[in-house]
């Protein structure tokens, strides 16, 4: 990370401490584009001008209140930016909380014209369950959820299967995002109607559940 490269193919991620975040930091930066780290607070500050696209990875899985508020002033601190990037992409959630809602509501209606002419694109990714390696099992996040639990496992019933997809399949279609001449064709008119992420995968909770033990056992025999 760092900031001497030109402006041309530059990116900043907005909660680059995040799990997601450093995958996409790898896969952005294997394909030669610099990425700057771009703190919460400044989103309403900082000049994003000089900036081909910005993810906003904000908010946790799991989230108090407070930080579900501190979610939408980071989103609104954005919007009232007057100095806007290229391209924006906020990471949803397909599992829509209220303050995801609220978010990508916010982004609607800037897209929409509503709060002024819109100068940069706005695009908003609802990712179903990640996993996939360098997850903490300590994460509040469904996968790390699911292993630390013991007998069967299900969402709403045992047999319901759910959509997952892997932090390397969801990074690298992120990534696309940092090049304007790309568009994602899942995307219609509004920033809440992408459907499915390449790489999104329909399994149970207890087949995930198997799979990341065998996969954390594969791992550990070869350490």
């Amino acid at each position: 990370m760092g900031s001497s490269m030109s402006a041309k193919g530059r990116v900043a991620i907005a909660g680059y401490r995040s799990w997601i975040s450093r995958e996409l930091t790898e896969v952005i930066e294997s394909k030669g584009i610099w990425v700057d780290p771009l703190p919460k607070e400044d989103l309403g500050t900082e000049d994003l001008t000089r900036y081909d696209c910005v993810y906003l990875v904000l908010g946790r899985a799991n989230p108090s209140s407070s930080e579900r508020d501190a979610e939408e002033r980071q989103v609104e601190a954005f919007l009232d930016n007057p100095r806007k990037p290229s391209r924006v992409v906020y990471v949803s959630s397909r599992r829509l909380t209220e303050s995801k809602s609220r978010c990508e509501t916010a982004l609607g209606k800037y897209k929409a014209g509503e709060r002024g002419p819109a100068t940069c694109l706005i695009s908003v990714l609802r990712p179903p369950a990640v996993f996939g390696p360098k997850q903490s099992l300590q994460s509040d996040m469904l996968i790390p959820s699911l292993v630390r639990t013991d007998g069967e496992a299900y969402l709403y019933f045992p047999e319901n299967a759910a959509e997952f997809i892997s932090v390397r399949d969801l990074a690298e279609h992120m990534a696309k995002f940092s090049d304007l001449d790309w568009w994602d064709v899942n995307q219609s008119g509004s920033p809440w109607s992408i459907s499915v992420i390449p790489g999104t995968v329909s399994m149970t909770p207890n087949q995930v559940r198997s799979l990341y033990k065998a996969f954390a056992g594969l791992i550990m025999q070869r350490d």
